[in-house]
């Protein structure tokens, strides 16, 4: 097959990621939850923003509803933000972002250079807990450093870094 077939292909997939971290295929829910887990793992975002489900040596491009990385356990740790993803893996942060974002979903970067995850129902509650006002302001303490939570003019695509 030429390259150009390929990636018509590839781009014509026809899998989306909606924006609770759900796959379709074709439109049509993809029921079994080990492959809904399979493919959270097998999925990378680029620089450019592409969303690709790489499987063995097969790969094609996903489409987006918002971000591709869903947060989906948050626990304060003295002076770390343990944050568990929807894909398996967990990470520990000492300066994590979290914002609101227009669509009133609250999105997190585990650090200023990494990808935006949205928080899903059990981080969001999560974090509800974690919340304190100080001087008008909503955020955090972690270990001695306050983290806010600020307001996003616009939602973040998969690749958006915190700016």
């Amino acid at each position: 097959m030429d390259a150009e077939a390929l990636e018509f292909i590839r781009r014509n997939s026809g899998l989306t990621l909606d924006a609770q971290g759900q796959f379709h295929s074709a439109g049509v829910r993809v029921a079994n939850d080990r492959v809904q887990a399979l493919f959270h793992r097998n999925l990378d975002v680029r620089e450019n923003g592409d969303v690709t489900l790489t499987l063995g040596e097969v790969w094609a491009y996903v489409n987006t509803e918002a971000v591709a990385r869903f947060v989906t356990v948050l626990r304060r740790n003295e002076d770390l933000l343990n944050i568990s993803f929807l894909d398996g893996r967990s990470v520990e942060s000492d300066d994590p972002r979290i914002c609101a974002g227009p669509d009133n979903r609250l999105y997190l970067w585990e650090a200023p250079d990494a990808y935006p995850s949205v928080l899903l129902r059990s981080a969001h509650s999560a974090l509800a807990e974690l919340l304190e006002e100080r001087d008008r302001r909503i955020g955090f303490q972690l270990g001695d450093k306050w983290v806010e939570v600020t307001q996003l003019e616009k939602s973040p695509g998969p690749s958006v870094r915190y700016i």
